[in-house]
């Protein structure tokens, strides 16, 4: 008997659904929509998920009076089992489906990418950032995901808010004399326009005031491009952020312990997030800085397809419904050793 089984894939920017019918695996909805972190917004989070429910299910011909048969949400901030909880909870008071399964979105992304019972790592660095790694007996280590104020290190908040201390600093000329070498003057244009100020001091209404994490960190997009284009400093900004993200790989790698590297011959990680996008532009610095601590050959991928496919999968895994899906069409090659 067929199944229809949800997925949903939530961001602090943006969110996916689709709808996969068991056993066959068929994709027969898919639809976005607004973010959906609860800690930022619970209101907002379960008012989006009930959006994008109805609307999948219209895509997808299911009566709207009909349950799923199984609704997976892998959203971001979504730790702990109280807070999984407090969602389930509110979620199911809307007939949505008779079985949620709720996770971190970096579960999500993980079932997408990689067979269950696998050694897998994903890194996770969008608008925030993270570091999970699943041994093949399914015990969970983590690295960041503490958000903008606790951690986010090598995300695009964190690039962001790199570049406007650094020009807050140099216009007060508060800077160690090695970075007066530098020329500012891209960077503050970048800054000045991307906020629409005149003056530094208009930042403070920005960040005071009206403060969106979002808003920031799409400041990187506009860094990346100069990036692109070799501004050093730029350069020495997103260079420390590679040097954040390397650092969480080798302290997931800790937690879990040295007799990785004796079983493994190839270490897989999986890169999810926008920063990944200008991977090609701070590679070696990378590289660099994962080569302290890791001596086996490593593999980075990057999904292809939303994760919100993975949601699909654990939350079919937990009722014992088959869903057929080759995880390899899911995913491309970003940088291997052989």
């Amino acid at each position: 008997m067929t199944k229809f089984i949800g997925g949903i894939d939530g961001g602090a920017t943006n969110s996916t659904m689709v709808i996969m019918k068991s056993p066959d695996g068929e994709i027969i909805a898919r639809v976005t929509g607004g973010p959906t972190n609860q800690f930022l917004d619970f209101e907002g989070t379960v008012s989006t998920i009930i959006e994008m429910t109805k609307k999948a299910k219209e895509q997808a011909n299911i009566p709207s009076d009909q349950l799923l048969d199984s609704l997976g949400l892998s959203l971001s901030g979504l730790e702990s089992e109280k807070e999984q909880n407090r969602m389930k909870n509110e979620l199911s008071k809307y007939g949505l489906s008779s079985n949620f399964y709720l996770c971190n979105d970096s579960f999500g992304s993980l079932a997408t990418a990689f067979q269950p019972n696998t050694e897998r790592i994903v890194v996770i660095s969008g608008t925030g950032s993270v570091c999970r790694m699943i041994d093949s007996s399914g015990k969970v280590y983590r690295v960041g995901g503490w958000g903008h104020v606790l951690g986010d290190e090598g995300s695009s908040y964190y690039v962001a808010m790199k570049a406007v201390k650094s020009v807050i600093r140099f216009l007060e000329k508060n800077v160690k004399e090695k970075y007066f070498e530098y020329d500012h003057s891209v960077l503050i244009r970048i800054v000045f326009e991307y906020f629409q100020i005149h003056d530094i001091n208009e930042l403070l209404d920005i960040f005071y005031r009206r403060f969106s994490k979002n808003y920031v960190a799409g400041l990187t997009k506009y860094l990346s491009q100069e990036l692109k284009n070799q501004d050093p400093l730029c350069s020495l900004i997103f260079k420390k952020a590679a040097k954040q993200l390397a650092r969480m790989i080798l302290a997931v790698l800790k937690q879990r312990g040295n007799d990785l590297e004796k079983t493994q011959t190839q270490i897989q990680i999986l890169c999810c997030g926008s920063m990944w996008n200008n991977f090609t532009d701070f590679q070696n610095d990378f590289l660099k800085n994962i080569r302290k601590g890791i001596k086996t050959k490593i593999k980075f991928v990057q999904l292809t397809d939303t994760s919100a496919i993975g949601s699909c999968l654990l939350a079919a895994h937990e009722k014992e419904y088959p869903l057929n899906f080759n995880h390899s069409s899911a995913i491309r090659i970003l940088y291997e050793e052989k």
